[in-house]
């Protein structure tokens, strides 16, 4: 359970959600929604019982859904255009323990423009509103831009029933430092839920978990910051849940965290959807570890 009332409940989570489609060879096409099998796994592993809920990550960037246009890593990761996106996952009311999340990634070229923010807002909240309940800004130039500020409140005024997750990327702590970024997130701290660690970015790089140790240390400290969550990602799979998360668990209980790459391996057409096995064995790794802190 949550030991501290005054942030929100924990997750544990899993990116790059779809609704995926198989091309049978007499040419129709079967709907499989990846976040059935998931959420499976999750009851079955004992996840909701151990006082978490599942955040479901569906990829939301300037190239698949501002220009619709298909990316570098595939349908089977980044849903492309309206509908793919709107059907990524079921409607928010039937999934009660689920929290589904829109990453948003908004283009470094364009995010000055304030029109072009609240039109890539705009679509994000219409296309995904059926199962929409969390926005996380992935890569939001927050550390050295003044008007992201101004962004996220107004976010959070349009959205007020929606969960913010703000990333603290590789770039935020390299370029200010953990003092300088700490005191920089508590200005978003009234418009914002969970404070996502992640200098891996969704390349599957193993987190530094000494560094993760010290952020949340001075987070945990910051009077800003008191109702605020605090998540980390890098390079996550079973292996490196027993590895890392106990060491923080056992300081931060509440911790949330997040898998994305280590569960998108290359299969042998050169695709990468969620391995269902890795997703499997990820969620009963992560349960193992919340028991063991209990």
């Amino acid at each position: 359970m949550n030991k501290n009332p005054g942030r929100p409940r924990p997750y544990v989570g899993v990116s790059g959600v779809v609704m995926q489609h198989e091309w049978h060879p007499g040419g129709e096409s079967v709907r499989l929604p990846q976040q059935i099998f998931v959420e499976a796994y999750a009851q079955k592993a004992g996840l909701y019982d151990a006082g978490r809920v599942l955040a479901l990550g569906v990829k939301v960037t300037h190239l698949t859904q501002f220009q619709d246009k298909d990316s570098k890593h595939g349908r089977d990761w980044y849903p492309v255009g309206e509908s793919e996106f709107a059907e990524a996952l079921g409607p928010k009311e039937k999934h009660p323990n689920t929290l589904g999340v829109a990453q948003v990634y908004l283009s470094q070229r364009h995010i000055e423009n304030s029109a072009y923010r609240d039109e890539f807002m705009d679509r994000v909240v219409r296309r995904g509103h059926a199962w929409l309940q969390a926005v996380q800004f992935d890569m939001l130039p927050w550390h050295d831009r003044g008007e992201t500020v101004d962004f996220v409140e107004n976010v959070r005024d349009t959205m007020p029933d929606t969960k913010i997750i703000l990333a603290c990327h590789g770039r935020a702590m390299r370029e200010l430092g953990l003092k300088k970024a700490v005191r920089r997130l508590g200005s978003f701290a009234p418009y914002i839920d969970y404070v996502l660690f992640d200098a891996s970015h969704g390349k599957g790089i193993p987190m530094n978990v000494e560094q993760m140790d010290m952020y949340l240390e001075h987070t945990h400290e910051s009077s800003a910051l008191t109702s605020v969550g605090f998540a980390v990602a890098g390079g996550l799979d079973m292996e490196r849940v027993k590895d890392d998360m106990p060491r923080l668990l056992a300081k931060y209980p509440d911790l949330s965290w997040d898998a994305e790459a280590q569960l998108h391996p290359l299969n042998n057409i050169g695709r990468r959807p969620l391995q269902m096995d890795r997703v499997k064995q990820y969620l009963e790794a992560s349960v193992e570890c919340l028991r063991a802190v209990r």
